[in-house]
C-alpha cells in the first residue's frame, strides 16, 4: 500500500512527533539537504548489483561498495521540509495534536535548550503537577 508506515522509526517518528505538536524545536543547521530514499531505490540497486556480479558483468578487484543517493539529483533542504509539512499539516491535520504543530529550527544550541526546557520540559512538569493534585496519574514526564 503506498505511503503505509508500520513503525515510529527514524524520519516517520520526526513527522509524527511534529505532527502531533511534541517536538517543537530542532537542532539544525538551515538549508541543510536532507536525503530521503524510497526503499525501492535501494533495493533495485542491490538487485541489479548482484546480478551484474552473478553475470560476471561486472567483476570488481575488491569488495564492492554501493552508495545510494537522491541528494544532488532532486534535493530537499530542512527550509522544504518545514514548507512541505506545514502544508500537509493544514491539508491533512492530526485527530488529537497535543500541542498546535508549529514548530521552528534553531541554529544556537543554548536557544534550542531554552527552547525545549520553556515549550516542553516546563509545560509537562506542570501537567504532572495539575494530574496528582486532582488524583489523577501523571502522564507528562517519563
Amino acid at each position: 500500500m503506498p505511503g503505509w508506515v508500520d513503525n515510529l522509526f527514524a524520519f516517520t517518528g520526526l513527522l509524527v512527533g511534529m505532527s502531533k505538536g511534541v517536538l517543537r524545536s530542532l537542532y539544525i543547521k538551515p538549508g541543510i539537504t536532507l536525503d530521503f530514499i524510497p526503499v525501492d531505490f535501494p533495493i533495485n540497486l542491490m538487485i541489479v548489483s548482484a546480478w551484474n556480479t552473478a553475470a560476471g558483468r561486472y567483476r570488481p578487484s575488491s569488495v564492492p561498495i554501493f552508495c545510494c543517493s537522491t541528494g544532488s539529483q532532486k534535493p530537499l533542504t530542512s527550509d522544504d521540509l518545514a514548507i512541505h509539512l506545514e502544508k500537509s499539516l493544514r491539508a491533512f491535520p492530526f485527530d488529537s495534536p497535543l500541542w498546535y504543530p508549529d514548530g521552528s529550527a534553531k541554529t544556537n544550541k543554548f536557544m534550542h535548550q531554552i527552547h525545549i526546557y520553556l515549550v516542553n520540559i516546563l509545560p509537562a512538569h506542570i501537567a504532572d503537577t495539575i494530574m496528582r493534585m486532582l488524583g489523577k496519574k501523571p502522564m507528562c514526564v517519563f
